[in-house]
């Protein structure tokens, strides 16, 4: 008897991505894997965000794939909703991407391949690349910026504290097992910097859960709603903010779990990096 494929569950956050969640959508469409399920979540988007996602809707039915589209018009923040969207997950993996980031056609299929020949793993991810904000699906040569990984990482070796001094691991190629989260007992909704504490909750459990698939497999949009990009605009100091913030959180959080060195090291460049920051906002004449 030929073994079931295992099924993925997509987990999508979305807000004020009108011009882009299409995109994202026709890509997890276009998988030459089949064996999935997509749950969204709009988050009180301002635009025209549900009116895209529910276009698109119809087309996943008709290739029987269960699409839930939750939208009530509440703000919660990606974490509630990522624990949110898990609660209507029925999958062995689940495949979280934002609404603005894209996937090759082979994602599904060389992702869950790779997973299943590394049983041990607790998650994967792949290279890709970075792609401009005026990328469309299908993605064409000259929208491309940059690789995600540049080099080949280690992820076996004081992965743990590598992790943690600095994140290498692309969360748009990011695939997780879904029992992690049972494991988990979901996302820290108090961090909003979710990716990089379920990878460091996971490596304090499994120190040797983390691989990685040399193929390029996903996009990254490169987009000024973006936190990391377009950072000398109205609302950098928030978004600077918010990101120290966050980071310091996670750098307390997991303190008792490397050289007390380290994280002295690590807090300090935070606080570095935060102070050098609004300084160069504030000589190039950005304010609060």
């Amino acid at each position: 008897m030929m073994k079931e494929a295992k099924k993925v569950s997509f987990l999508i956050p979305c807000y004020n991505h009108e011009n882009y969640v299409k995109s994202c959508l026709y890509s997890i469409l276009h998988q030459d894997y089949h064996n999935y399920e997509v749950i969204i979540a709009d988050d009180g988007s301002k635009d025209n965000s549900v009116e895209m996602i529910q276009q698109m809707e119809m087309d996943f039915e008709k290739k029987g794939i269960r699409f839930v589209l939750l939208s009530d018009g509440v703000n919660r923040g990606i974490p509630k909703n990522l624990n949110r969207m898990l609660e209507f997950a029925q999958g062995d993996y689940v495949k979280i991407i934002a609404s603005d980031d894209m996937l090759a056609p082979s994602y599904l299929s060389k992702m869950v391949a790779y997973m299943e020949e590394h049983p041990d793993l607790m998650m994967a991810f792949s290279n890709g690349y970075r792609v401009d904000e005026n990328t469309i699906f299908p993605v064409t040569q000259e929208h491309l910026i940059g690789e995600l990984v540049q080099d080949e990482p280690d992820c076996v070796h004081n992965v743990f504290d590598r992790i943690y001094e600095c994140n290498f691991v692309p969360a748009p190629s990011l695939m997780i097992r879904a029992s992690l989260f049972k494991e988990n007992q979901g996302y820290d909704e108090s961090i909003q910097i979710e990716d990089l504490d379920m990878i460091l909750r996971m490596l304090v459990a499994h120190p040797n859960g983390l691989g990685m698939c040399e193929e390029f497999l996903a996009y990254y949009r490169i987009s000024g709603n973006s936190i990391s990009s377009n950072a000398y605009t109205k609302g950098a100091f928030r978004r600077a903010k918010f990101m120290y913030e966050n980071s310091m959180r996670i750098a307390t959080k997991f303190r008792e779990n490397v050289p007390k060195k380290l994280y002295k090291k690590k807090t300090k460049q935070l606080r570095i990096d935060y102070y050098y920051f609004c300084v160069k906002l504030v000589l190039r004449g950005i304010f609060r």
